[in-house]
């Protein structure tokens, strides 16, 4: 079996050569219902590709070796020796157009676009009044995913799912107007919309609701009424809005100051990832505020926000271990986060970074 299909030196007569051609067909048919089976699980991805192009290549060697030793007979052998090169043909063929392929996040040139399949089920859907559905249109339009983006065309179905009280669709058109996508820029139409969604509890649109109102967008500028919506949204569990109304709280703003309560906050964000809650709570840590002061604990803070590029963390990290807060003293972490602040266009950093390399090797430095 090896020597027939996986070598190129020898001769087979005839009967070998049909033989063995009918048993890479039958292999090609059962491979053919592995692939078809797998790319329906897998769609176009990009994983589908790979393995199914990594089986054609398998299946080129086996056709060329078996047509090789016939030829080496040619006393023997016919034109017909030359139909092994249809199957290869074939395989390099599929080869060629998986380098075509664009996978799950484009339209597929050599198949079906399953997102242009979705838009089709989806507006017939929308159509028929379906606030869901009409909600998803829009959001295929404004991705462009499946259809050309077109912001117009999406801010049509948002307003119709809008209308039927869909809370999602009514921050979306009221974000919309903030961007003056799709529409002429309007705060006042954009804060109508968002208070909708958020009068239903929609988190991201009472957060947004507060900004509103802190930044005096639409509505006039009122931090009593910020907080509030940020209170709405925190307690929903909404990061941004934990960072917010923690930032009302250590400002006094529309809430008496309380720095207690505004560490709280930020932990909530901070505990969820949200880099500048990390900062903050960080920042609390290292000057007492609210928390009992902790240098060890600000430096955890500090760097899970500066992991995430938060240059502020960045560069207070860059400052503990120069001191040696809170962790021992190491000039050359130091200048590694300093210079990543500087990097992102924090001055401040950059003095800090040079200053130290004055006294380092250039190994160090490296």
């Amino acid at each position: 079996m090896k020597d027939l299909f996986f070598s190129f030196e020898g001769r087979i007569n005839r009967a070998k050569y049909w033989l063995g051609n009918l048993g890479l067909i039958l292999v090609e048919i059962v491979l053919y219902n592995i692939r078809a089976d797998m790319m329906r699980n897998l769609g176009f991805s990009m994983a589908g590709i790979v393995i199914s192009a990594a089986i054609r290549i398998v299946m080129i060697w086996p056709y060329v070796a078996i047509g090789v030793k016939r030829l080496h007979d040619r006393d023997k052998s016919g034109w017909w020796v030359l139909i092994n090169l249809v199957p290869v043909i074939g395989n390099l063929w599929y080869l060629i157009q998986c380098g075509f392929l664009k996978g799950t996040e484009g339209p597929n040139k050599f198949g079906p676009d399953p997102l242009a399949e979705a838009v089709t089920w989806l507006r017939l859907a929308a159509e028929q009044g379906h606030a869901e559905a009409q909600f998803n249109l829009g959001l295929m339009y404004v991705r462009g995913e499946g259809v050309p983006q077109n912001f117009a065309e999406a801010v049509t179905w948002f307003r119709r799912a809008a209308k039927q009280g869909h809370a999602e669709a009514q921050f979306y058109l009221g974000l919309m107007y903030v961007r003056g996508e799709g529409v002429p820029e309007d705060w006042a139409e954009a804060v109508n919309w968002v208070r909708l969604a958020a009068k239903q509890g929609h988190a991201e649109a009472q957060n947004n609701l507060g900004d509103m109102y802190y930044y005096g967008q639409g509505v006039p500028w009122a931090y009593a009424e910020a907080a509030k919506w940020y209170r709405l949204a925190a307690k929903q569990g909404d990061a941004e809005a934990q960072f917010n109304l923690g930032g009302m709280y250590h400002n006094g703003e529309g809430v008496p100051r309380d720095d207690a309560e505004a560490a709280k906050w930020y932990r909530l964000a901070a505990e969820q990832g949200l880099a500048k809650g990390q900062y903050n709570l960080g920042w609390m840590y290292a000057n007492g505020r609210g928390v009992p002061e902790d240098d060890a604990e600000a430096v955890t803070w500090y760097r899970l926000a500066a992991e995430q590029g938060h240059a502020e963390a960045q560069f207070n990290l860059g400052g503990m271990y120069h001191n040696g807060e809170g962790v021992p003293r190491d000039y050359v972490q130091a200048h590694m986060w300093f210079n990543l602040a500087g990097s992102a266009g924090y001055a401040d950093a950059v003095k800090l970074r040079d200053a130290i390399a004055a006294t380092m090797t250039p190994d160090q430095i490296a």
